[in-house]
C-alpha cells in the first residue's frame, strides 16, 4: 500500500468539525480518533468524495501512540472515483465496526482526495 500524506494538510482534515479537531490529539502529524469520531469521519468523508484508505488503531498514551492493529484494503483503483470511494468507505465502515477499543484508544485515518490520489499518481510516475 502506498502512503497517503496524513494529518492537519489532509482533504479529511479539512473537513473534520472544529470540535473533534480540538478533542482530538496529535500526535506528530497524526490526528487520533475515538472511535465516534472515525465513524463520524468516515461519513464525512463519503459525503466528501474522500477516500478512507485505512486505520491505525491504538493506545493513546502520554508517551505517544501505541499502535495495536491496522488495516489497508488495498483496492484498486479502475479510473471511476466515486466507485474507488464507495468499496473502500464501505470496507472502512465494515473493519471499524469490528475492531472497536474501549477508553484510551483510538484510529488513526489514511485518507485521500481525488485531487491527492492525483498528485500522488503523478510523483509515481515521474
Amino acid at each position: 500500500m502506498t502512503l497517503i500524506d496524513r494529518g492537519p494538510k489532509q482533504a479529511l482534515h479539512e473537513i473534520l468539525p472544529q470540535d473533534v479537531k480540538q478533542r482530538s490529539p496529535l500526535y506528530g502529524n497524526e490526528i487520533v480518533l475515538s472511535y465516534e469520531d472515525a465513524v463520524t469521519a468516515i461519513g464525512l468523508a463519503s459525503a466528501h468524495q474522500i477516500a478512507v484508505l485505512g486505520f491505525e488503531a491504538g493506545e493513546v498514551k502520554a508517551s505517544g501512540f501505541q499502535v495495536v492493529d491496522y488495516n489497508g484494503y488495498d483496492l484498486k483503483f479502475s479510473g471511476d472515483w466515486h466507485t474507488f470511494v464507495l468499496a473502500n468507505n464501505a470496507e472502512a465502515t465494515r473493519w471499524i465496526r469490528e475492531h472497536r477499543y474501549g477508553q484510551g484508544f483510538g484510529y488513526i485515518v489514511t485518507s485521500t482526495s481525488e485531487k491527492e490520489f492525483a498528485k500522488l499518481s503523478q510523483r509515481n510516475q515521474q
